[in-house]
């Protein structure tokens, strides 16, 4: 079954990643990479917030004006309308597996515990996008949204990232891993910058503005798309073998990528 879930996982990689890579390519594009529901939505306004202070655009971050500080990919590769400040990076999202179109590009990987990952993406995917899905115990096991695509995705960016960002410890210190990855790209930013980004980004103020604004491209306009977003919610909902399943399959990867146990 490994086999088979990595066949049609590759396949489906290798036929679209032509069309997951920007038409134009500049020093400051970095790539904000994560398999759904690992943070990349909250870090992209965390980076967005700092980039609408560095460069003096004074307007508000929210889900309508995200797509121009960090534009995702997928359905806008010319980066329409992006706000692009000269040697200063600009974030571009992708949920995409690495692929050799991606070769030239900086990047940034976010990873989460898959656990969690596992519930967070059953909701927003029945809840949101109105996808059927079979029970949570059945849905860990697809080769698409559960926990083969999960690795799958993870052996695809390793060793081909330039800075990791564990989301359990973007929640334990969030100044801290955000002052240290722009340190690593060679970006000083104020103190002061970085706080008051992560103030306009903590959860209270996203749920704020996509209650006052709206997320364009929400299905359901009544789901909360910002959810508690804690560590250890994965242990409490899903069952023992779940849980057993998950570590089989994930422990390897999850010790690569520094997890300790």
């Amino acid at each position: 079954m490994e086999i088979i879930n990595s066949f049609l996982y590759n396949i489906e990689k290798y036929s679209r990643c032509w069309f997951e890579v920007p038409n134009l390519y500049r020093d400051e594009f970095i790539l904000g990479a994560s398999f759904p529901k690992s943070g990349n939505t909250w870090f992209r306004f965390i980076v967005s917030n700092v980039n609408n202070l560095i460069g003096n655009f004074n307007e508000e971050i929210n889900f309508h004006t995200i797509r121009y500080f960090s534009p995702e990919i997928r359905h806008n590769r010319n980066l329409n309308n992006a706000k692009i400040i000269d040697n200063f990076p600009i974030f571009l999202k992708t949920h995409f597996p690495y692929n050799f179109k991606f070769k030239k590009y900086k990047s940034v990987l976010i990873i989460r515990k898959p656990e969690d990952v596992m519930v967070s993406y059953y909701v927003y995917l029945q809840d949101e996008k109105f996808k059927k899905l079979p029970p949570l115990s059945k849905f860990i096991k697809h080769w698409r949204y559960g926990i083969p695509a999960w690795v799958n995705f993870h052996k695809s960016w390793y060793k081909h990232y330039d800075y990791l960002i564990k989301y359990e410890e973007l929640l334990k210190d969030p100044f801290k891993v955000i002052k240290e990855m722009y340190l690593y790209f060679g970006y000083d930013i104020p103190d002061n910058i970085i706080k008051e980004a992560l103030n306009l980004s903590n959860k209270e103020n996203m749920r704020k503005v996509l209650k006052e604004k709206g997320d364009p491209k929400a299905k359901n306009k009544n789901f909360q798309f910002i959810r508690k977003g804690i560590s250890g919610e994965g242990k409490q909902k899903l069952s023992k073998s779940n849980l057993e399943y998950i570590e089989k399959y994930t422990n390897q990867i999850l010790k690569k990528y520094g997890y300790v146990f």
